[in-house]
């Protein structure tokens, strides 16, 4: 064989190497890329689920808040109900009510108020 043909099939060789090499250096880029898009959608994935578990717990304890306060707006108009916060909250007694004043400084209205120590 001649110098030139020898030459020319080292080239071509050269060239296989190098189209190996490219394609081997593309195909791992690829790969760690993709290994790198999967975990990050994973963590995402959990996060997202992280997230809606607290708003479910969020959501159960405000429909929990809303059934009270479905209760006691039932209850407003209840003259009882009234009365009764009207006593406890407010300290109201009705004009023909006896007051006494405990040891401790508390208001009694001779009710029998035994809520208070």
């Amino acid at each position: 064989m001649t110098d030139k043909r020898i030459k020319r099939r080292q080239k071509e060789r050269l060239k296989k190497q190098r189209r190996l090499t490219f394609i081997s250096v593309a195909v791992t880029a690829f790969l760690v890329l993709m290994t790198f898009v999967v975990f990050n959608q994973r963590r995402l994935i959990q996060s997202i689920k992280n997230e809606y578990e607290i708003k479910i717990e969020e959501q159960s304890t405000l429909l929990e808040r809303v059934k009270h306060l479905e209760e006691e707006i039932k209850q407003v108009n209840d003259l009882d109900y009234i009365e009764k916060r009207a006593r406890e909250e407010l300290g109201m007694v009705y004009e023909d009510d006896v007051i006494y004043i405990e040891n401790q400084g508390q208001i009694s209205n001779g009710q029998g108020d035994q809520d208070q120590p």
